[in-house]
């Protein structure tokens, strides 16, 4: 199956979708685009932003860090504004926890920038990055001869992995639990999103 480079947004105020591109993350994009401007000039929010729990992650050194390591991969969502609208570094050696002996694709890091998301700003702009770039992680693992297994630690928002099926594991660090995206579960969502077939 081919790895899918588009993802469609919607844009919250009219409901409209717009067709992104899903490209590599690289260092120069993740420091200007990022860094430097995904808290900056927000619209009005619900909370504080430095309270998100992805506030401290600096990605232009989580992408010099892992941009030469052979089985880590930074992809972002550009949207027709050529404005990062999500992001998401993975590894693709990873095991898994549910299935033992089988690999799976580990999701290290997904964010969406801060002004789509509509549990911190009053007027989001966008939906869909995030889960455009977890799509792109199964379709990976699926490609890969892993089934589609992905698994990650959920930094916030449970209920967003467990309503695309994701399981929590056995597996923690620290006060955190493993979860995973079953083989049957992210089959099922690559039918559901066209891009296997029944």
């Amino acid at each position: 199956m081919d790895v899918p480079v588009i993802v469609e947004l919607t844009r919250c105020d009219s409901g409209a979708k717009e067709q992104a591109r899903i490209e590599t993350l690289a260092r120069e994009a993740a420091k200007s685009q990022i860094d430097g401007s995904w808290w900056n000039d927000l619209p009005a929010t619900l909370r504080a932003p430095a309270d998100e729990p992805d506030r401290h992650w600096e990605w232009r050194v989580i992408v010099s860090k892992f941009q030469n390591k052979p089985y880590y991969r930074a992809k972002c969502v550009i949207s027709n504004d050529n404005l990062i609208q999500a992001a998401m570094l993975f590894r693709v050696d990873a095991l898994s926890a549910l299935a033992t002996g089988q690999r799976a694709v580990f999701v290290d890091r997904l964010a969406t920038a801060p002004r789509n998301r509509d549990k911190l700003v009053t007027a989001p702009v966008f939906r869909g990055g995030g889960t455009g770039l977890l799509v792109y992680a199964v379709a990976q693992s699926y490609s890969l001869g892993f089934k589609g297994r992905v698994n990650l630690f959920p930094v916030a928002n449970v209920h967003f992995y467990t309503g695309l099926g994701f399981q929590p594991t056995n597996v923690t660090q620290g006060d955190d639990a493993l979860f995973e995206l079953p083989a049957a579960s992210a089959i099922a969502l690559l039918k559901t999103k066209g891009l296997i077939d029944d």
